[in-house]
């Protein structure tokens, strides 16, 4: 505790980015609605026209009776004739977008076409595009399929995967924000009452990392034949929720009970943390 007062006297930025609790559920972005943005590659045009043919229509699941139709920017539901053009033209690669925003109410086919819309702005790019929406899953979403060749200049292109972090997120949640309206206050505490207890990368996570009490070992510890590379001391109620699951999870362990309770974060935590949601976004 001496040298915590210490450190506050000494980096009183330090103790001022402590107060600010909960960053993560205030402000205006909190009344944004929510919108899941990933992205993955195909490698060849085989898997490429495999994904657009029997993946996006769920020809693949006998449990779904009505298949989904694809669409994109001229046709709600598309022709066999686009079909084929987009077909004969695919790339090798190709950017498999899932979108899953967490309001039901917002018209899919709006949504995407607004996000490829925005998109092309930013990159400068013409896409030759496909989509679908499924609601197999409880949880409505839509796959879009993004041709790795620019449709006006015929060039090839590539998105880098900061795209999704610094762009796409940003550009779903605002659409989704314009087709519904802002969360209401209900919808954001009940999703700050979850939060601390899902099996992916959080904010509350950065939370921890980034905060004071959090510290890298120089060495890891090892306890019980598994190493640890970090540990965090807390009062924050939320972060403790978190630890806790993290430590039912199998990535910490909670090393001192007394009070402020004392953790140790398993080596590489962060890193299974973001494999275990990815996985998980698989699954679904």
């Amino acid at each position: 505790a001496f040298f915590r007062e210490l450190d506050r006297m000494y980096y009183p930025a330090k103790k001022e980015r402590k107060e600010v609790k909960h960053s993560f559920f205030r402000g205006h972005a909190a009344q944004k609605q929510p919108c899941t943005v990933k992205m993955y590659y195909t490698e060849s045009k085989e898997q490429h026209v495999k994904f657009l043919r029997n993946y996006m229509p769920q020809k693949n699941k006998k449990s779904v009776e009505e298949k989904p139709d694809l669409f994109n920017d001229k046709y709600d539901v598309v022709p066999e004739s686009e079909i084929l053009k987009y077909e004969s033209e695919a790339d090798d690669l190709g950017f498999k977008f899932i979108i899953s925003p967490e309001s039901q109410s917002v018209d899919m086919k709006l949504m995407v076409r607004q996000f490829v819309k925005n998109l092309e702005t930013i990159t400068e790019h013409k896409f030759s595009w496909m989509a679908v929406t499924h609601t197999d899953t409880g949880h409505i979403h839509s796959h879009l399929l993004i041709n790795g060749i620019d449709k006006r200049t015929k060039e090839k292109f590539r998105f880098e995967p900061a795209i999704v972090k610094n762009v796409a997120r940003g550009l779903a949640m605002d659409i989704c924000t314009n087709l519904v309206g802002s969360r209401s206050q209900e919808a954001i505490e009940a999703a700050r009452s979850q939060l601390p207890y899902v099996k992916r990368w959080t904010k509350i996570d950065e939370h921890i990392e980034s905060y004071y009490g959090y510290t890298e070992f120089k060495i890891p510890k090892i306890v019980d034949n598994a190493e640890y590379s970090a540990s965090k001391v807390t009062t924050d109620d939320t972060e403790i929720l978190r630890l806790n699951t993290l430590v039912q999870m199998g990535l910490a362990i909670c090393y001192s009970k007394e009070k402020p309770p004392l953790y140790y974060l398993e080596k590489g935590w962060k890193q299974k943390l973001r494999a275990i949601g990815r996985y998980n976004t698989y699954l679904d």
